[in-house]
């Protein structure tokens, strides 16, 4: 091979970013494990599914199956700005997000707009334009989900790894 065509191999492949855009098929949701802790312990399996248009990332995390002492939950609906990115994300920075839970004794817990924390740590992604436009991504999502009712004192604590 001639010294200029390796030399433009090497600035195509240099060129690509790590989350890089695919033109195939985007693959199956995201499979993730979660870890609740503080007022409710359990572990459960989840899935992540975030879907983008011109203007924003809508991330659903999904709880797969029920989850132990827990009668409702939304481990997280995040609302980013796109194009979505490899750093870390507060709710206070996003478009919009939530995470809820209701117990099964009735406590309902919340982490959205000024109430609790959600921080979303993004370590790989790759998007796809096919058959709808979604990213397959990598990171964590970790959050402190405060009582509704005020005369509660105890927090969940979310941890997610996908």
């Amino acid at each position: 091979m001639k010294p200029t065509a390796v030399l433009a191999v090497l600035a195509v492949v240099l060129a690509t970013p790590a989350d890089a855009q695919s033109d195939g098929a985007s693959p199956t949701l995201s499979p993730c494990s979660g870890r609740l802790s503080g007022a409710v312990t359990a572990t459960f399996d989840c899935q992540v599914e975030a879907t983008w248009d011109a203007k924003e990332v809508r991330l659903v995390v999904a709880a797969q199956g029920p989850v132990g002492g827990v009668r409702s939950f939304v481990p997280a609906r995040l609302v980013l700005p796109y194009p979505l990115e490899s750093r870390t994300y507060v709710l206070s920075g996003m478009l919009g997000g939530e995470a809820r839970i209701v117990l099964a004794g009735g406590a309902e817990y919340v982490a959205s707009g000024a109430k609790g924390e959600v921080t979303l740590d993004v370590n790989g992604l790759e998007r796809y334009q096919k058959p709808r436009q979604r990213y397959q991504l990598t990171g964590t999502i970790r959050a402190r989900l405060v009582p509704i009712d005020p005369a509660g004192t105890a927090e969940v604590h979310l941890d997610l790894r996908f």
